[in-house]
């Protein structure tokens, strides 16, 4: 069953103040026995612009230093964090996940020390419903951020036997990292497809974007490497080693023409022919 199927999954939600545990994609893993909670923040450089917007002073610039063209098609703004709400009408969020996720991004911004111990709470109350079903937990601290968060909170108390994973851009950041598994992903340009073959070779798995169709099945390989369909759970520290994850093209994606995502039949960026001559990719 779903995760949000599981008995006890409401009351556990209700005690939560940072992480999320129903977002659709992620509850497909209660299917293969495992609870994933998600800490969503407004991503890049949005958290920012609505701050300015609210009439307060941002303390953050970018929560996604790495990001590139996939800052136009970002899943921030995918599924319900998508659809305005007339209630927020003239404000500057649209609705009730944008402002959720502001409130968070606020939070980390104005009051870190408050942050992170509600953030340990929060993973400690997930990994005690976890336990008490007889399930494995894992947590992905960056659902709509990339930020080391190692770095940003070191000795972060994270509950024993818990799994740890996240998607990068962060070429610093592939494989296993302080006890994270990260799955790369990949963003235009030469140099990154380079760097995701690199990825690939020594047996990290690398996330693409495909203009693949809902229902429709995603690639055999892309350049020669097996792919997966990374859209049938969200459990990436599952997936065996050397592979390519595809992800559908959701939300804004779906229009993206600037070279993030890729054509399910040839591999290549979906933009403007002359825009993209693979004869210039050197290795």
């Amino acid at each position: 069953m779903k995760t949000n199927e599981y008995p006890g999954f409401n009351a556990c939600k209700s005690k939560l103040k940072l992480l999320t545990l129903d977002n659709p994609k992620v509850a497909k893993g209660g299917k293969r026995g495992e609870v994933t909670a998600v800490l969503h923040l407004l991503p890049e450089r949005e958290y920012a612009r609505v701050a300015v917007l609210n009439g307060e002073v941002p303390g953050l610039s970018n929560l996604c230093p790495w990001a590139g063209a996939c800052a136009a098609s970002c899943l921030n703004t995918a599924g319900r964090g998508g659809i305005p709400m007339s209630t927020y009408a003239g404000r500057a969020f649209a609705n009730n996940v944008q402002h959720g996720r502001y409130k968070r991004t606020r939070l980390y911004d104005t009051d870190p020390d408050a942050f992170r111990a509600q953030l340990e709470r929060d993973m400690a109350t997930v990994a005690s419903w976890a336990r008490s079903l007889d399930l494995t937990v894992s947590f992905r601290l960056n659902g709509t951020s990339d930020l080391h968060w190692e770095s940003v909170f070191p000795g972060l108390a994270v509950p024993a036997g818990a799994v740890r994973y996240d998607y990068t851009k962060d070429p610093r950041r592939t494989g296993t990292v302080d006890g994270v598994r990260y799955t790369y992903s990949l963003d235009k340009g030469f140099a990154r497809e380079a760097l995701a073959r690199d990825v690939l070779r020594l047996g990290g798995n690398v996330a693409i974007v495909f203009n693949t169709k809902k229902g429709k099945p995603v690639p055999a390989t892309w350049r020669g490497f097996p792919v997966i369909d990374g859209d049938e759970t969200d459990l990436r520290h599952m997936d065996p080693p050397g592979h390519v994850v595809a992800l559908r093209a959701k939300g804004k994606a779906r229009a993206d023409r600037s070279g993030f995502v890729r054509d399910a039949v040839t591999g290549d960026p979906v933009v403007a022919e002359t825009a993209w001559e693979p004869r210039t990719l050197r290795r």
